[in-house]
């Protein structure tokens, strides 16, 4: 899977008028869109982020996850390795 407008999705979820309740998953968004990223990525950078959106999409968080978005990152977002990691970004596209 490979994503080809992150800045576009990123963008028009940024300008929603959201609850304040809702503006965590919004900074989860934001950890799976690589335009969104800081210049510098840490390495546990977005890794609470994501496990939020597990608890938010009821999906279970796992190691394997975390390590499908480690992989993620070191790919500056290119290519999604993982079904874990894909089916997530699919939830959330679904939610939109």
């Amino acid at each position: 899977m490979i994503i080809n407008e992150p800045a576009a999705v990123s963008n028009a979820v940024a300008s929603v008028r959201v609850p304040e309740s809702e503006r965590p998953i919004i900074q989860c968004v934001n950890t799976l869109f690589p335009a969104a990223w800081p210049s510098a990525v840490p390495p546990e950078y977005g890794e609470a982020d994501v496990k939020h959106a597990c608890d938010k999409f009821l999906m279970p968080y796992s190691n394997d996850l975390k390590q499908e978005y480690r992989d993620f990152k070191d790919a500056k977002g290119s290519v999604v390795c993982g079904e874990q990691l894909k089916d997530l970004l699919v939830l959330y596209i679904h939610c939109q």
